[in-house]
């Protein structure tokens, strides 16, 4: 059963947000708790990126903005109100995203390497390796 949307606190009500991008995290509010992942949801209908709060309820599907139904509205809430919160899980995968954001900023060593042969710095190449191996999905 789903909660009487008027009976919602901002603080708590839900929230999601799935970038354009695929490769991109989709962010969850849920309870007042961020919950954060890789994986982008499937629902019913086709959509490129997705915004779902108190205020707005719209997806944009190949370059056009579409206000959600109330059955697409509905079938959010379901979605979000499955959702296991795991506190642990959030929290490992915001470190992992860190972690994969510092290798990005990074990169350019490894880049300059193959092109000019100029070695990546011993300290880089050692943090570069300790985040590879911190990184966590599951």
């Amino acid at each position: 059963p789903m909660p009487d949307e008027a009976a919602i606190q901002p603080n708590d009500a839900p929230m999601m947000i799935i970038p354009m991008d695929p490769r991109a995290n989709v962010s969850i509010m849920r309870g007042g708790r961020h919950i954060s992942g890789p994986t982008r949801p499937v629902f019913s209908f086709d959509y490129d990126a997705l915004q779902f709060s108190m205020t707005v309820r719209s997806y944009l599907h190949d370059g056009v903005e579409v206000a959600m139904n109330e059955a697409q509205i509905a079938e959010v809430l379901q979605f979000l109100n499955t959702l296991d919160v795991s506190e642990e899980r959030s929290r490992r995968y915001a470190q992992s995203r860190q972690l994969l954001d510092y290798l990005a900023s990074t990169d350019w060593y490894v880049i300059r390497a193959l092109e000019t042969g100029v070695p990546v710095p011993q300290d880089v190449r050692e943090a570069r390796a300790r985040a590879r191996e911190a990184i966590q999905w599951s």
